[in-house]
């Protein structure tokens, strides 16, 4: 799961919709160019990608005490190593809290009465620029045309993002009260991260992709369709991977491991990074002094000029 930049689909005025954004960490700790990326281990070590100047000017040495704070967090059974299995959960903590965070600064945003809820309207207004009255008239308007112009097929796909938002909105409003609180809100703006909400991915995918309604995923409805010859060639790759029993369909189940990225995979190869820099030994687990002596790479300090915040029990 998950700090890949966000791409906004703009639509009839920049409108974006939750369903088009991609969240969540960086995938790998390598960039694009195959490099390494400190900033992206500091994050997932720290569980933030919020910059703070205070830790960013840190010695060197209180840098290395608040790492080992953190790192006795996780040390479960209190031995001062660092199992492979207790850096994993140390990981996918990281990650799920890097994912809470990019969300609540979100909600900030559109929490414009400041009661600490996100009401549908609020919602609708700041992503959409509608309210409920207009987006009614707008789909009055797009039923009773005569003739759909370029204008209202933008519209229809306006309309047809904010179904998709709406019924995300009601699965994540798990109370029922017409508002998000901030535990239903990180659930809306990262789905894959709880399984109860898994569904309305899956459902919007098949939305979108089905064509013959039959529930299930074609290799005809898989491919992207826009005549690039390598694309569709790594689809089938990719479709026939996912196809687990071979009757060359897709079922839910086969998609749900393309539609709803898992943080485990991306915290397993985290995990694995951080001991192998490490693990000076090679016995497979950080000695707190092995995670010491790689506290630079591991939190960065005001030799390096990178920092991030800490949790506050820290």
């Amino acid at each position: 799961m998950h700090t890949i930049e966000l791409i906004f689909l703009l639509l009839a005025g920049n409108v974006c919709s939750l369903e088009h954004v991609n969240h969540g960490p960086h995938v790998s700790h390598k960039n694009a160019d195959g490099k390494h990326n400190a900033a992206y281990d500091h994050e997932a070590v720290l569980g933030s990608g919020v910059l703070d100047d205070a830790f960013a000017n840190l010695s060197p040495e209180e840098a290395k005490r608040r790492l080992l704070g953190l790192a006795k967090k996780y040390d479960e059974d209190g031995d001062n190593l660092i199992t492979q299995a207790e850096m994993y959960k140390w990981m996918v903590a990281s990650f799920m809290s890097l994912d809470r965070e990019e969300a609540l600064e979100h909600m900030v945003e559109e929490d414009t009465d400041n009661d600490g809820f996100v009401s549908w309207e609020e919602y609708l207004k700041q992503m959409f620029s509608f309210n409920t009255e207009e987006l009614q008239n707008l789909e009055d308007s797009i039923r009773d045309a005569e003739e759909m112009t370029e204008e209202m097929r933008d519209n229809a796909g306006t309309l047809k993002m904010v179904k998709e938002d709406r019924r995300k909105f009601q699965g994540a409003d798990l109370d029922k009260d017409g508002k998000l609180s901030k535990e239903e809100y990180v659930a809306f703006f990262f789905p894959q991260n709880f399984p109860y909400m898994h569904k309305y991915e899956l459902e919007t995918y098949l939305e979108e992709k089905d064509k013959n309604h039959d529930g299930m995923i074609s290799l005809e409805e898989f491919l992207p369709g826009e005549g690039n010859v390598e694309a569709d060639k790594a689809a089938q790759t990719n479709f026939e991977d996912l196809d687990k029993n071979g009757d060359k369909q897709l079922s839910l189940d086969e998609l749900k491991t393309y539609i709803v990225p898992d943080v485990d995979e991306i915290a397993e190869e985290e995990a694995i990074h951080l001991i192998e820099i490490a693990d000076a030994d090679k016995d497979d687990k950080l000695s707190f002094e092995e995670i010491a002596a790689k506290t630079k790479e591991f939190v960065g300090n005001s030799l390096t000029d990178y920092g991030r915040s800490l949790h506050e029990e820290l």
